[in-house]
This record gives structure tokens, C-alpha cells and sequence, in this order.
């Protein structure tokens, strides 16, 4: 019968493919209707018929069916791009990755060749400053007070870039313990005020009176806020800038 056709049709028909089928019968009953479209049938049209509809519906069947198969080309397109993609994506990540571990062990390298040196120049620098010999004259000393400064600068900037890598890379370590923001801010300022001896700035601060502890990491809120401050300086030609320290109403 047409219905086993249909059934032979459908059953060797991939699930994604449009097959145009119009089925044309003598029998109008609704049962005979639903089972033809339940089968897999696109159309459905009884006897008896006029040709011109026949050839009409054929006609919309195939052009549903040049659409359907225009779309799944598309779609296949799209998804070998999709999958060129990301491949090239891939790619992408895997030679930044690369790049990135040859960045942390050049830097983690870098380091150790840097801090080495420079350790001993502030180490012998602060030797110097203790004068043990009373050989040294006060420029002497103001000299070699500069060394040591502009040594442990030096040593943050560098700490700083070691930071930057280790968050870079997701290895960050936060050590979390009480701290007092007020002395934070204070040891910053004058730690600053040591090293813009002979500029024209002047650091000012606003601290509440009743300070309570939070919880922070206080070395890196420390380099953080230095950064700030030294951001504030290098803008500032002359005159004073000011660090205002503002908490929420009963809370630290």
C-alpha cells in the first residue's frame, strides 16, 4: 500500500533531510489524513483533483525542499568555519600560553639576577649610613642615604613586576590578617616624603579619628597605595596633594 511505501521512504531518509512527499488518495477520512502526515508526509490531497493544484503543490514541495537543503549547506558552512575558528583560537591560546610560561621564567630569571645585586648595594649602603668609623662626611652620608632610597625603590618596582606576573598567571598569594589602614598610610607617606626631598610637593593626609582593624593583605595595600601616590606625585608639578582615608559610617 502507499503506506508501506511511505513507512520505507521515511525509514531510509536522514532525520535532518526534507523529503517532499504529497500523498494523493481516495480515501478523505480525517484517520487516513493524520496517519499519512504522522507517516512523514508533507502534503495531503484526496481524490478526485485537478492536475494545475497537483503541479501546484509539487511545486511549493520542491521549493520548501531547495530551501530546507539551502539552509543545511549553510549551515554546515558555518559550522566548518565555527570549527576553523576556533582550532585557529586554539592555536592562539596554546602559543600565548607558551609565550606567557617563557615571560614568568624569564622574569622569575631576571629576578634573581637583579635582587642579588641590588640587595647588597642597600644592604652596604645601610652599613655606611651607621658611619662606624666617623669617617664620612654629611654630604658623605646624604649620598649614600640616596644609594639605599633609590635601592629600595628599585626593589618595589621590581617586586611590582614580580606581582604583575604572578596575577597574570592566577598565583597571586593574599595573606589576609588584621590591619591598621591608618598606619598604612602613614609608613607610604613617609616612605614618599623620604624620597621627594628637594621637590616641590607636600603630601597632606586625612585620617578618621576611630580606625578599626579590617581584613587585608597589608603589604600589597601598601604597594598599591604607593602606586597611587607616586602617580600623584609624578602629575603634580608643585603645590600639595592630599590622601583622604574614607570608611563607611561604623565600620573600619
Amino acid at each position: 500500500s502507499g503506506f508501506t511505501v511511505l513507512e520505507g521512504l521515511v525509514e531510509q531518509t536522514a532525520p535532518d533531510e526534507f523529503l517532499p512527499i504529497l500523498v494523493v488518495t481516495g480515501d478523505a477520512s480525517q484517520p487516513a489524513r493524520q496517519r499519512a502526515l504522522k507517516l512523514g508526509a508533507k502534503d495531503f490531497l484526496t481524490k478526485p483533483f485537478e492536475a494545475t493544484e497537483v503541479l501546484l503543490r509539487i511545486h511549493n514541495l520542491l521549493v520548501t525542499r531547495m530551501l530546507h537543503e539551502s539552509l543545511r549547506s549553510q549551515n554546515e558552512l558555518l559550522e566548518a568555519k565555527v570549527k576553523e575558528r576556533t582550532q585557529q583560537l586554539e592555536r592562539a591560546a596554546s602559543l600565548a600560553e607558551e609565550a606567557n610560561r617563557a615571560k614568568s621564567m624569564f622574569l622569575a630569571t631576571m629576578s634573581h639576577e637583579l635582587l642579588t645585586p641590588l640587595n647588597a648595594v642597600i644592604g652596604f649602603a645601610n652599613e655606611l649610613q651607621k658611619n662606624h668609623a666617623g669617617n664620612l662626611l654629611p654630604q658623605d652620608l646624604t649620598y649614600v642615604q640616596r644609594i639605599s632610597g633609590n635601592g629600595l625603590h628599585l626593589l618595589r618596582v621590581i617586586n611590582d613586576v614580580l606581582d604583575l606576573s604572578k596575577v597574570e598567571a592566577g598565583k597571586m598569594d593574599v595573606e589576609l590578617a588584621p590591619t591598621a589602614l591608618d598606619r598604612v598610610v602613614l609608613e607610604v607617606l613617609k616612605d614618599m616624603e623620604g624620597r621627594s626631598v628637594g621637590t616641590a610637593v607636600v603630601p597632606r593626609v586625612s585620617l578618621p579619628r576611630s580606625l578599626a582593624p579590617i581584613q587585608s593583605d597589608a603589604a600589597t595595600l601598601q604597594r598599591v597605595l604607593t602606586n597611587l601616590v607616586d602617580n600623584a606625585v609624578k602629575i603634580t608639578a608643585s603645590g600639595r596633594f592630599r590622601v583622604d582615608l574614607i570608611t563607611e559610617a561604623g565600620t573600619g
